[in-house]
């Protein structure tokens, strides 16, 4: 299903609400709405700028629609998704590291306990 301007506008206002609630204004968001392939959205975050690419696919598979929300409805759930990516991506981001230490770790895990502490 192609995706429209008015879809990407939802992606990315979607985005900015979630990048707010879970409090991850450190990162500078830049959106794309281009071909992803078989993904419907991505989140490439870089550390050495502290900024996060949020991409919306220009054409969403059928495959994964989920048929008992609206399209809008799953735009937003996308956009839900890539922020979450975006508050485990330091975490993750440290655990392929060949060489982390456990501070690291225990920074990153406290951070999204801290967010997630806001929200419930």
């Amino acid at each position: 299903m192609k995706t429209t301007k008015k879809h990407f506008n939802l992606f990315k206002s979607e985005c900015r609400k979630w990048q707010d609630k879970f409090d991850l204004n450190k990162y500078g968001l830049c959106f794309e709405w281009k071909e992803l392939g078989d993904a419907d959205a991505s989140m490439i975050a870089r550390e050495d700028s502290m900024t996060a690419t949020m991409a919306l696919n220009k054409n969403i598979g059928y495959e994964g629609l989920n048929y008992d929300i609206s399209f809008n409805e799953h735009i937003k759930k996308k956009a839900l998704h890539e922020c979450l990516h975006l508050l485990l991506w330091r975490l993750s981001e440290y655990g392929e590291r060949r060489y982390v230490e456990q501070n690291q770790l225990l920074e990153a895990e406290e951070a999204i306990v801290r967010k997630l502490e806001k929200l419930l």
